[in-house]
């Protein structure tokens, strides 16, 4: 990628400047942006906006899934980006990118010598290879999810974000499942299978060519072996029933699974 981008000295006086994540996230998303419009698979992707996803932020960066959920939240409250996350992705915009990275304004200066012609059919040349670029920045390790497990694992953990996140969704399923603890449901549905090669593997099964994982998350809350009940008092006065994550007695088969999905 080439360009460059401005940095004010008046960056250090910044809130999060202190916070050396934040800064790396920060300068990272300012470097990986899009600077001109663009589209990628239907979608439109503007100037001063990254599409990505939580892991492939983690591989390029190497800050951790955690910590990458707080940094964005907080660079999202403050004003410095907004965030529209899917189940396969996020759509990153950046807030005031034009303070950034300006576009460099064309000269209307004339040449006084007019260009030979072996420069002539350079510049030619260079013109028709820079139509061909579709100048739009989407993280290369965004691709199918058949292809790359991590690909597939970051779906899942975007969507189960997105979810437990999500006051108006545990609600309404707290209406469904009274007696369920529903976070902590989900996150057993996904660590004993869906988060695994196993459900990776029997997703493939399908001819789909994407997942709708807020369904299948969804109808993963009503499986016997991913219900995790409110923490009922044993004789002994402490919790029963506690799912400890990820715990090997707590395994389903397979074939299970496949039976209804």
């Amino acid at each position: 990628m080439d360009g460059w981008i401005k940095l004010h000295r008046k960056f250090s006086d910044w809130e999060w400047f202190d916070n050396s994540e934040m800064v790396h996230l920060f300068i990272f998303l300012l470097l990986n942006a899009n600077s001109e419009n663009g589209s990628w698979r239907g979608m439109t992707i503007k100037r001063g906006q990254i599409l990505t996803g939580l892991h492939s932020l983690n591989e390029r960066t190497g800050i951790s899934i955690q910590t990458l959920r707080t940094c964005l939240n907080r660079l999202e409250k403050t004003g410095e980006i907004n965030k529209q996350s899917n189940n396969q992705n996020s759509l990153i915009t950046i807030c005031n990118y034009e303070s950034y990275q300006e576009k460099p304004q064309k000269s209307n200066k004339q040449p006084n010598k007019r260009p030979t012609s072996d420069q002539q059919a350079t510049n030619n040349k260079q013109e028709e290879e820079e139509k061909k670029l579709v100048d739009v920045v989407v993280d290369n390790n965004i691709r199918e999810w058949r292809e790359n497990f991590e690909i597939y694992k970051n779906q899942v953990y975007t969507t189960l974000e997105q979810l437990t996140n999500d006051p108006d969704f545990i609600s309404k399923q707290q209406k469904y499942y009274p007696s369920l603890d529903i976070i902590t449901t989900l996150n057993k549905a996904v660590d004993i299978f869906w988060g695994t090669e196993a459900g990776w593997k029997h997703k493939k099964k399908s001819k789909a060519e994407s997942i709708d994982w807020i369904a299948t998350l969804t109808n993963a809350i009503g499986q016997p072996a991913n219900k995790v009940f409110k923490q009922p008092l044993n004789n002994g006065g402490k919790p029963a029933n506690v799912y400890k994550h990820p715990a090997a007695k707590h395994q389903q088969t397979n074939n299970d699974y496949a039976a209804n999905f």
